[in-house]
């Protein structure tokens, strides 16, 4: 069957090397505003953050994929690969759109303790972290946050007007976080009523969640990465499958069952 025309998607098919848009770094097209970077602003010194494309160990057996290791240098250090899309070809900004990834922790959890200790996936304009300008959030912290068990895949329900990061706003997943899995990631995001929600491995969607700004104009950045809280403490992640689509309807549904993109609509 042909794939969903117009989607935006990253698989790392070409592998390392800056001449092809489905490389890392890769360049500018099919719909990716520009190049993947990676961005390591505001942490420790000392801090080590590499990326390749590897072959071994593939994410649901899809082949080539981005394999990254953040190291903490002499405190606090975090670390993001990071690519903007546009609208392109199916795909409106200021439309209902859905995104999709595969992702996956590869390192011990044993120094994962910490509330300052996490995995994440989120938008936000060019930067290491989630700050007020961000829209959606998906993070899993080595200590419990709001109530929420350690390591467990968490949503921020932002208040949708920029205010200040507050952990009282994480909802919790139910799903938890565990080495050499790999988690299917759904988002499905209304720019025009500054809300999102998730699935993960196919489960139960979201309730509807607000972005943290109130600016849907800052959406289109997708970060992957995190933080450790310690000098030489490691964390290893891998990236995958990442397909951005506008909602479906139900004929495109069929389309994309044959690209592994599976990616659902979202009722209410």
């Amino acid at each position: 069957m042909p794939c969903l025309k117009g989607a935006i998607t990253a698989d790392f098919s070409g592998g390392n090397g800056s001449d092809s848009v489905d490389q890392f770094t890769g360049v500018a097209g099919g719909g990716w505003a520009g190049a993947w970077q990676s961005n390591t602003a505001g942490t420790s010194g000392g801090t080590s953050f590499s990326s390749s494309v590897l072959g071994s160990s593939p994410l649901n057996s899809g082949g080539d994929y981005l394999s990254t290791v953040l190291i903490g240098g002499s405190g606090t250090s975090k670390g993001g690969v990071q690519r903007a899309y546009e609208t392109s070809g199916s795909v409106d900004l200021s439309a209902v759109h859905q995104l999709s990834f595969d992702f996956r922790i590869d390192s011990d959890l044993s120094t994962f303790t910490s509330t300052t200790d996490y995995l994440q996936a989120f938008d936000r304009p060019a930067s290491s972290d989630f700050g007020s300008n961000g829209t959606w959030l998906i993070r899993a912290a080595g200590a419990s946050v709001n109530g929420i068990n350690a390591l467990n895949w968490m949503f921020y329900d932002g208040g949708q007007d920029g205010a200040g990061f507050n952990t009282a706003n994480f909802v919790d997943s139910g799903v938890a976080l565990a080495s050499g899995t790999v988690y299917h990631f759904e988002v499905f995001i209304d720019p025009a009523a500054l809300e999102y929600s998730v699935s993960i491995n196919g489960g139960p969607i979201s309730a509807p969640l607000g972005f943290r700004t109130g600016d849907a104009g800052n959406l289109g950045n997708l970060n992957f990465g995190g933080q450790v809280s310690s000098a030489g403490e490691e964390m290893a992640f891998s990236l995958d499958s990442v397909a951005v689509v506008p909602e479906p309807s139900a004929t495109a549904l069929l389309l994309v069952a044959g690209c592994g993109i599976g990616l659902r609509r979202r009722r209410g």
